[in-house]
């Protein structure tokens, strides 16, 4: 899969793994404030992982949009058709931004690791269906079992963020063959049920104020209002 961003002839491009079951959804957006644009896919439309950010370098009044497949290098003469659906064109000021991303500037620390393997950086990434990332280690934040304990994961932004509901989600009853994350999905192997949600006004950390019976009874993702 390629995103690219040519301007005045300069060609730059990502090449990431087409998944078809993780990157279903495509998205495209300007963010105006630094007038920069993202590559975003999805997993479910709803959740967007920032695969490739550019700043846009000009005034950016219009966009135009074209879409296109192909094939080559397959050695497969016909190799089937490409159906786009779903096409839609959004004011991007009602998109919910996820500002842990790392390309939104957000960051994650880790109290202890298990090992090199499970980053801290996996639980931020908006990944939350496949087990392993494209770099070969775990999509996933592990603490190592003999730290001290409670362990705690903190998420750093890029300065002050307003922020309306926290996700947490853990790992899949069966990571072999993943399916996308929902509130109703149980498990019985690998999800955690003790912890709790915490965040920062500026000048205390503070419980959400959700319950967390509601966290503890459910399964692979968990919502949190503020």
């Amino acid at each position: 899969m390629v995103f690219r961003a040519m301007v005045n002839g300069a060609n730059d491009q990502t090449v990431i793994s087409y998944d078809q079951e993780a990157f279903p959804y495509w998205r495209i957006r300007r963010d105006a404030t630094t007038n920069t644009v993202h590559f975003e896919t999805s997993s479910n439309g709803i959740y967007w992982i920032t695969r490739k950010k550019m700043n846009a370098a000009f005034s950016l009044a219009a966009v135009k949009f074209a879409l296109y497949a192909g094939a080559w290098g397959t050695g497969n003469a016909s190799p089937g058709a490409a159906k786009y659906d779903n096409f839609q064109l959004l004011d991007s000021s009602s998109a919910r931004v996820n500002v842990a991303l790392a390309a939104n500037g957000g960051s994650a620390t880790l109290s202890s690791h298990y090992a090199a393997n499970y980053p801290a950086a996996a639980a931020i990434n908006g990944d939350r269906y496949r087990l392993n990332s494209p770099d070969g280690t775990y999509n996933m934040a592990h603490s190592a079992q003999s730290a001290p304990k409670p362990d705690w994961l903190q998420v750093d932004f890029n300065g002050l963020k307003t922020i309306d509901v926290i996700d947490v989600v853990t790992t899949q009853h069966n990571v072999s063959t993943p399916a996308i994350a929902t509130e109703v999905m149980t498990f019985t192997t690998y999800g955690i049920t003790a912890f709790e949600v915490q965040y920062w006004n500026g000048s205390g950390c503070f419980m959400s104020g959700n319950n967390l019976s509601r966290c503890q009874s459910r399964g692979q993702r968990c919502r949190k209002p503020l």
